[in-house]
């Protein structure tokens, strides 16, 4: 089973971002990541939509973040489909420091491109 969250959550997820990993911050057209938009989480582990789930967010420079954060959507696997199954997080709770963290990350790394209206 996964291993209890700080926030009482049994879902809890770690999230590695590099320049091509594919978990990744994602937008819907001219938004920000954290008005509108949240984090990708590749998995193919996929909680129910509307779960709450704690995240552990590795950023390049092993900098840390911890988010608790609401399950948006879903994107499942397809047989032969080249496109990583996963979950979008709406974020929640995020300190000051955290926000600066995610800014930086997305002036470095263009956001994925989430249309709500799908």
């Amino acid at each position: 089973p996964p291993a209890a969250s700080p926030s009482g959550s049994s879902h809890l997820f770690e999230v590695g971002l590099a320049t091509h990993s594919p978990s990744n911050f994602y937008a819907g057209l001219g938004s920000d990541v954290l008005d509108d938009g949240g984090l990708f989480v590749a998995t193919y582990n996929l909680p129910e939509l509307g779960t709450r789930v704690a995240l552990r967010v590795i950023f390049p420079g092993d900098l840390e973040l911890n988010i608790l954060a609401q399950v948006h959507w879903l994107r499942e696997s397809s047989a032969g489909d080249d496109v990583q199954p996963g979950f979008g997080a709406k974020l929640h709770s995020l300190t000051d420091e955290g926000k600066r963290l995610v800014h930086r990350y997305v002036r470095n790394r263009e956001p994925m491109f989430y249309d709500d209206e799908l």
